[in-house]
């Protein structure tokens, strides 16, 4: 948007200060016309009814009967012969402001109803100003009196200021009119004494507008002929000019080796002044933040590293995301030159990612052995607590034990290839699968690790046709979703596992009677390293890679996972795999 120019905003406080002086001229014109008008009626008011209380006391003493009971039973007649004859609008009251009769029946008496009893608390008498239908109304209240000075009753003389409040609003309309005859007077005046005026002034900034931008030396010309202040003003100016021509070429000497310095380097540098603009950047910069939002952006992030460094006149390093990337700044203070600073700034993106990518292939080999070796500790506890006497669970113990030793070695080989510690992800092996079997070992070896929990997993076993599938794979599946309905449970309850089938699909659901999972959460459980509850998880050492684990897994065969959960109630999770999967598909997920 423009700013208003100087010529614009004198012309305009001028027209501003001739406005307020006719308004406020008109004010007290308006205020003055009107207030002796209101004064006139007032004292009019007030003489008539002295007038007025001698013909109601003469009209009633005519007859016979109590002067009050006279007041009230005529007060009708009484008010229409006040208003025939004075042409004033007539309101009578007794004495304890009682309504009695009116000349006018246009006027609301409600209106002066609160005024009759603040005229009665005044010994009868007042003055009020009233507002009916947009018009004002004096009204005057006087007391009823007989030859004793007794008051017999009240009256008020109401008139309305029709005649002056029309005066007033064309005093209003010919003011406005001299006002807009003035406001364009004055525009063309101050126009026109503004170019003369100002004349010098601006050949002045034009000089100055047309300053070499190479900081050589430019002197003034005499813009005014005349020996005053303006010859003053540009001898002061042409001073100015000197001495910033010397520090310019100073500074340009400064700046050319600075840029030279930082050219070479391979990070983005950006010298800051006070005002948190750039004084120099280099090309790494500028390829870095091309736009002027990014700059701004980055100042953000940095400015309270530049602070830090200024109170310990030390550098200070900061890491800050700006587009998806990561930054690593280091600002310090610039020598010499005060209140300024310089930052140097590292694209450090590729370093977080391997980080993040090292943290997670380290939580997915944990997860990975962590199964096979907690199912070895519960065998060998098991030995451990019934010995070898019983045959059946010496060869069971030793069965399970060394399967999951092969297990633990083939996840050794597959460690040895460093494709694995990119993709995170190991080949599969399929073959023919009794899933009912496996199922079943994944349900005792559960069982055994729940133990000291109280947690029992229960599976009624039925007959389950064959799948093709990683065995390994697939019981690391059931183990991980058992294991998850077991962490989440509470002491004492119980786990069931169900296995169905139909003509394409084995079916297994895990269902649990625990904390539960809120609605917004369920579909995050699948995500790398999410937990629901940060407590329980790290108590029983999860990571968040399990249902990350499973999913993954579950898609390679073709397979789908799913979840419903209400908090407190529980968690259903429901597998799906193919019960038979072709051979080139088998070779595509491995692959």
């Amino acid at each position: 948007m423009n700013k208003v120019s100087f010529k614009a905003k004198v012309i305009a406080a001028n027209t501003i200060v001739l406005a307020a002086i006719i308004i406020a001229v008109c004010f007290f014109v308006v205020n003055g016309i009107y207030g002796l008008s209101y004064d006139m009626h007032e004292k009019s008011l007030k003489s008539h009814a002295y007038a007025i209380n001698n013909v109601i006391y003469q009209t009633i003493m005519a007859n016979e009967g109590a002067i009050a009971a006279e007041l009230s039973s005529h007060a009708t007649s009484l008010a229409e012969t006040v208003f025939s004859k004075y042409n004033i609008t007539c309101f009578i009251y007794d004495t304890e402001a009682g309504f009695l009769a009116s000349s006018e029946t246009d006027f609301p008496e409600a209106l002066l109803s609160p005024k009759a009893k603040s005229a009665v608390a005044g010994k009868y008498e007042g003055v009020y100003a009233l507002k009916h239908n947009g018009i004002n109304h004096i009204a005057v209240f006087a007391p009823l009196a007989d030859a004793q000075a007794e008051n017999y009753g009240m009256i008020a003389l109401l008139w309305p200021m029709r005649q002056e409040m029309k005066t007033t609003s064309r005093v209003i309309t010919v003011f406005a009119i001299i006002g807009v005859f003035f406001a364009i007077i004055s525009v063309l005046v101050y126009n026109s004494a503004y170019k003369v005026l100002f004349k010098p002034f601006r050949e002045l900034g034009n000089d100055i507008a047309s300053f070499p931008k190479d900081g050589s030396k430019f002197a003034l010309r005499d813009v005014y002929s005349k020996e005053d202040e303006l010859q003053g003003i540009i001898a002061g100016v042409n001073g100015l000019i000197e001495h910033a021509n010397e520090r310019s070429a100073h500074a340009s000497s400064i700046k050319f080796s600075f840029v030279a310095g930082i050219s070479a380097l391979q990070d983005a540098v950006v010298a800051i002044n006070l005002l948190g603009e750039p004084m120099v950047t280099n090309d790494k910069f500028s390829q870095y933040f091309p736009s002027d939002t990014d700059y701004f952006a980055v100042v953000s992030y940095i400015d309270e590293a530049i602070k830090k460094a200024h109170a310990g006149n030390e550098p200070i390093d900061t890491e800050f995301e700006l587009d998806e990337r990561n930054f690593l700044a280091t600002a310090c203070p610039v020598p010499g030159i005060p209140n300024s600073s310089i930052a140097v700034i590292k694209d450090v993106t590729s370093i977080k990612k391997m980080e993040q990518a090292q943290r997670k292939f380290i939580s997915s080999i944990s997860h990975e052995l962590r199964t096979p070796l907690t199912t070895i500790k519960g065998y060998i506890d098991l030995l451990e607590r019934r010995g070898t006497g019983d045959p059946e669970v010496t060869s069971k113990a030793l069965a399970t034990t060394s399967s999951e030793i092969a297990r633990l070695l083939r996840l050794v080989d597959e460690l040895l290839n460093l494709d694995s510690y990119s993709s995170m992800e190991f080949d599969l092996i399929f073959s023919n699968i009794a899933p009912d079997e496996l199922i079943a070992e994944a349900v005792a070896q559960m069982n055994m690790a729940s133990e000291e929990t109280g947690i029992l997993v229960h599976y009624n076993r039925i007959s389950l046709p064959n799948i093709k599938g990683d065995r390994d794979r697939l019981k690391q599946v059931f183990l991980n979703i058992i294991d998850n309905a077991v962490k989440y449970s509470d002491p004492g309850n119980a786990v069931r596992v169900i296995a169905s089938f139909d003509a394409e699909f084995l079916e297994v659901a895990v269902r649990d009677y625990g904390v539960g999972i809120p609605s917004n959460m369920q579909e995050k459980v699948f995500d790398t390293f999410y937990r629901v509850e940060e407590d329980r998880s790290r108590l029983r050492g999860g990571v968040g890679l399990g249902l990350s684990i499973v999913r993954n897994i579950v898609r390679r065969h073709n397979g789908s996972v799913s979840i419903e959960s209400l908090p407190d109630q529980g968690t259903l999770v429901t597998l799906k795999l193919p019960l038979a999967i072709k051979k080139e598909g088998s070779e595509d997920a491995a692959s």
